[in-house]
């Protein structure tokens, strides 16, 4: 066989890979190639969640501003959402029980534990009465963790 007809060959062999690759898709790909503890955290996925969490913390800082009689419940109900969030990537970085959560996201696997305690707390603050908004400034600085160089 000369070298032509090797070359060609090989490049056909490499060709049908990437494309049987591309049909499996990437995530099968993730699956193969990283640890059973590591969760990929799609780029969408985590700027969707903190465009929520920034989106709360917007209605949360202006109905603590106004101090209106509904605001309680509406700071009450926009912790409860961040609060879910949070648990929800939490859950996602959780996988198949494993102690040991890594996702390609290491700022979220560093801070997200201390971000979540900040919004229990300031939920739990809220909740009482007379109320303390002290902790819904504490979730700014929560943000600003991770944010801080961006």
């Amino acid at each position: 066989m000369n070298n032509k007809k090797r070359e060609t060959i090989a490049t056909g062999i490499v060709v049908f890979a990437l494309l049987m690759l591309s049909l499996s898709g990437c995530a099968d790909v993730r699956r193969l190639t990283y640890p059973k503890h590591f969760t990929w955290l799609g780029k969408s996925e985590v700027n969707s969640v903190m465009h929520r969490f920034s989106d709360s913390l917007w209605r949360i800082d202006t109905a603590a501003k106004r101090k209106s009689p509904g605001d309680r419940e509406i700071i009450n109900l926009e912790l409860s959402k961040m609060i879910e969030e949070a648990l929800s990537l939490m859950a996602t970085r959780q996988n198949e029980g494993s102690e040991s959560i890594v996702t390609n996201h290491l700022l979220i696997d560093e801070h997200l534990d201390d971000f979540l305690v900040d919004l229990n707390q300031a939920k739990m603050l809220i909740e009482n009465d007379p109320n303390n908004t002290y902790a819904i400034g504490n979730l700014t600085g929560s943000c600003a963790a991770c944010h801080q160089f961006r």
